[in-house]
């Protein structure tokens, strides 16, 4: 038996060759895959009929209908099929130009050969231009040319538009063609010769003006203009050439003669001729020969020494001449129209004049004259000695060689008795030295130096009688002196009585009273520093509860004559409380709460009837404001910022219509020594100058006659009790200026003290000091030397308190007793009073008036001198 075998199989409809790996025998299986444009594929199976048997096939891509995937503007289609590889061919539209074809491709889509494009079909003719010729076609970017017909010039450049139209550009334009040259003028050189086309025409050397040719729509051209003969016009030379002549003419080529003027030699010819510039003339130097006369260099004058020329020795010019040492004067040549120099000017011998010489009686001999270089003699009169010379140099002022002595007497021996010999004008010829007689004796005279150095005196000492003697008898109250030597030959009981301090001889001031009665004094009157001493400032306990809240670094201020406390640090924080009373024995009346923001550390003062608070702290920090009232009742804001900046702990006094502000601390951190004023209290200037003081706050100001006083304080930021502190004395008479009275007034340094005058004596009372608290009370009565009045007051130690005067009591009110500065435990709301006795003596001594007190700058031994205008 045989293998049934079915033999190679042929390959199914669009399939490639089938793949027989196993064989072609019975049951075996061929396999085959479709060809490109076709899907599909499958097995063949070998049969015992010895027949292939197919399972799967081979479909041909079929595209579907072109319609949809023709090109636009297409038209017209026809299709062999719509499978793969066959076609569908197209038209296109009217206006539009082209064909083309659609093949089904093996991915099943149709892709597309050719397209419809614009066709702006053949372009018409131009005007005046030929056919346009069209090269590359009328469709759509297509370009066309069209030429110019003759007598034209230009062209057309036609483009075929997406739109179907033809854009056009270029034209067609008359032409005149090249022009020929105008009479007398060049040839004409045209950039165009187009219609409107213009060209400039210049004419031909020996000429002037010009053409302008313009082609015409008629295809001429115009040519308007002209070149006519050039003329220079009548020259005007430059000088020196003067006065030309031209008998021919001044046209092109002519030639006109001239002259020189005065100071010159010479002439010269002028020629018409062409610039460089075509079409231009002017008159050019065809001979030029003008000469400047020259004079040469000058002679020197008589008596010059030096002659200069700076520009020269030619016609006009001028020489200077300088005259030699000894001589005075110079002067100028000139340089004239005939060559030769005129002089102005000479140079003159230097005269000293007839001498004088600056010694008693000398007589100069001058046998030679007295101009520069002669000398002159001189001899001395009598009671000099020596001799000399002087010489006339060239300053005319006489030099003098030599001089006249005075004999000298020497110093003279004291005459019998006399103390000394006073020679104040020297002891020369002439001269006359004083002598004086000492304690004791009287008379006196004088010594005059005579011309043979020895000394004539006149006068005499005699002594005096003393008081012992029995001359003179003294009052009750008076002590004779004995023993004292008589100051003439009378004795005085003036001179010879001394006065005891008792009552009727001296007046002590007020809040003073007489130490010793019976002591006897140095001299007549009696002084209020011998006899009369400083009574205890003894204070009284007022009220204990003022019903002023317990407070300190509050202000205290004399206003509408009543008492003010104004805002303060309270237990319950910054205050804005004002509080008056008339009298500290009184209680006290307590305003309704301030406009002003409760501050403390701040200051206040009266200016023109207004009482005035400045600056200070809150509970957020310093302050830079001025508030004030006319009645006490109503505040109103001044200004919130005068100018003094956020500042705490200053001073503040009113003087001279000004407010002071002097020294404090600005923001938190600057501790300062400025003065600074204002005239309003609403703008402030810092004083011109600077302060001489070292920085501080809570220092004490005051007004003591006609100065500022400026007092202790501490230079630490904030209050502080570790200091450091100051006990300094400083015034000032404007604000700009400050003198230092002492650096130690002799009272321990502090600050938050208080300061008052009272009976022309300056007081300073407590305040905080290294040891603390401080209740101690210092007075002086010069600003220089204080002198403590009471060791430890009754008051109690205290700080940031105020003091203040009212009549002749001062009174202190509240401040702090706890050395801790930030306790509120401390604070006090106690009034304390004290009351300046009465003078024990009140006399008038002499000439002076003592009825009333004077201010330091009039004291003198305690007395007051009146002034000039001022009446006693």
């Amino acid at each position: 038996c045989c293998m049934v075998d079915c033999g190679a199989p042929a390959s199914p409809n669009g399939a490639s060759s089938p793949s027989c790996g196993l064989g072609t025998t019975l049951g075996r299986q061929c396999s085959f895959d479709c060809r490109e444009g076709y899907t599909g594929g499958g097995r063949l199976t070998c049969t015992a009929a010895g027949t292939w048997a197919a399972n799967g096939s081979c479909t041909v891509v079929d595209c579907g209908s072109a319609v949809a995937m023709l090109p636009l503007n297409a038209a017209s289609m026809t299709c062999s099929g719509t499978t793969f590889g066959q076609s569908c061919w197209f038209g296109c539209m009217g206006g539009y130009a082209g064909s083309g074809y659609l093949t089904c491709t093996s991915s099943g889509n149709w892709s597309v050969s050719g397209s419809c494009v614009v066709d702006c079909r053949a372009p018409s003719a131009r005007p005046n231009a030929s056919a346009p010729y069209c090269a590359w076609g009328t469709t759509v970017g297509s370009t066309c040319w069209s030429d110019c017909l003759e007598g034209y010039s230009g062209g057309y450049r036609l483009t075929c538009m997406a739109s179907g139209v033809w854009a056009q550009t270029g034209t067609c334009e008359v032409d005149c063609g090249a022009p020929s040259a105008p009479p007398n003028a060049s040839t004409p050189d045209c950039p165009g010769t187009t219609e409107g086309s213009t060209c400039w025409v210049y004419c031909l050397e020996g000429y002037s003006g010009g053409y302008r040719l313009s082609c015409s729509s008629s295809g001429v051209w115009d040519q308007p203009g002209g070149c006519q003969v050039a003329d220079c016009g009548f020259p005007s030379p430059p000088y020196p050439a003067t006065s030309p002549s031209c008998p021919s003419g001044t046209t092109f080529g002519q030639s006109c003669s001239f002259s020189c003027a005065p100071g010159y030699t010479g002439g010269g010819t002028l020629i018409c001729a062409s610039t460089v510039f075509q079409g231009y003339y002017r008159w050019w130097a065809q001979e030029w020969n003008c000469k400047v006369v020259d004079c040469g260099v000058p002679s020197l004058p008589p008596d010059a020494s030096a002659v200069a020329c700076p520009q020269g020795t030619t016609y006009g010019q001028i020489c200077s001449f300088e005259c030699p040492t000894g001589y005075s004067g110079g002067g100028t040549l000139m340089c004239s129209l005939n060559g030769t120099w005129a002089q102005s000017g000479s140079c003159e011998v230097t005269d000293c004049g007839i001498p004088t010489v600056p010694f008693p009686g000398a007589h100069p001999v001058c046998p030679w004259g007295t101009t520069y270089g002669r000398n002159c003699s001189f001899g001395c009169a009598v009671g000099y000695t020596g001799g000399g010379v002087l010489s006339c140099p060239s300053s005319a002022v006489w030099a003098q060689s030599g001089a006249c002595s005075a004999v000298d007497c020497a110093m003279p021996s004291v005459p019998p008795n006399a103390s000394a010999a006073f020679c104040l004008t020297g002891t020369t010829f002439g001269q006359t030295c004083t002598f004086d007689c000492p304690a004791g004796f009287s008379g006196g005279g004088s010594l005059v130096c005579t011309s043979n150095a020895t000394w004539a005196r006149s006068g005499s000492c005699k002594a005096n009688p003393w008081c012992g003697q029995g001359s003179v008898s003294c009052p009750a109250t008076f002590f004779l002196n004995a023993s004292t030597v008589c100051s003439s030959q009378a004795c005085s009981s003036d001179e010879c009585c001394v006065p005891r301090c008792a009552a009727g001889t001296v007046q002590c001031l007020s809040g003073q009273r007489v130490a010793n009665p019976s002591l006897i004094c140095a001299a007549n009157p009696c002084t209020l520093a011998e006899c009369c001493e400083w009574a205890p400032l003894n204070f009284t306990l007022v009220s204990l509860t003022s019903g002023v809240a317990a407070r300190r670094s509050h202000s205290t201020t004399v206003f509408l004559n009543l008492l003010w406390t104004t805002g303060g640090l309270t237990g319950a924080g910054p205050s804005n409380q004002t509080w008056y009373t008339s009298s500290a024995a009184l209680r006290w009346t307590s305003t309704p709460g301030a406009a002003f923001p409760p501050r403390y550390q701040h200051t206040s003062v009266v200016l023109d009837d207004r009482l005035l608070v400045l600056g200070g702290r809150d509970a957020s920090g310093p302050l830079a404001d001025v508030w004030f009232t006319v009645d006490g009742l109503q505040w109103n804001l001044l200004t919130a910022d005068a100018g003094f900046g956020q500042r705490e702990g200053h001073c503040s006094v009113s003087f001279l219509g000004r407010i002071w502000v002097v020294s404090g601390q600005v923001g938190y951190s600057s501790v300062t020594s400025d003065v600074l004023l204002s005239s309003d209290g609403q703008a402030f200037t810092p004083a011109r100058g600077s302060a001489l003081f070292p920085p501080r706050r809570d220092a004490m100001t005051v007004v003591w006659g006609a100065m500022v006083m400026l007092l202790g304080g501490g230079s630490a930021t904030n209050l502080s009790a570790t200091g450091p502190f100051f006990s300094d004395v400083w015034a000032s008479p404007d604000g700009s200026g400050w003198t230092m009275l002492t650096s130690a007034g002799g009272f321990p340094g502090r600050s938050a003290a208080s300061a008052v005058v009272l009976s022309n004596n300056l007081w300073v009372v407590g305040g905080l000091g290294s040891s603390g608290p401080l209740g101690d009370v210092w007075s002086s009565e010069d600003g220089r030397l204080f002198v403590r009045n009471t060791a430890a007051g009754n008051f109690g130690p205290r700080y940031s308190h105020s003091s203040v005067v009212l009549g002749s009591s001062v009174y202190i009110l509240g401040g702090s007793k706890d050395a801790a500065v930030d306790s509120s435990s401390g604070l006090l709301d106690d009034i304390w009073v004290s009351h300046l006795e009465s003078p024990t003596d009140v006399t008038c001594i002499g000439p002076f008036c003592c009825a009333g007190l004077c201010p330091p700058a009039l004291r003198n031994n305690g007395i007051c001198e009146p002034q000039i205008g001022q009446a006693t």
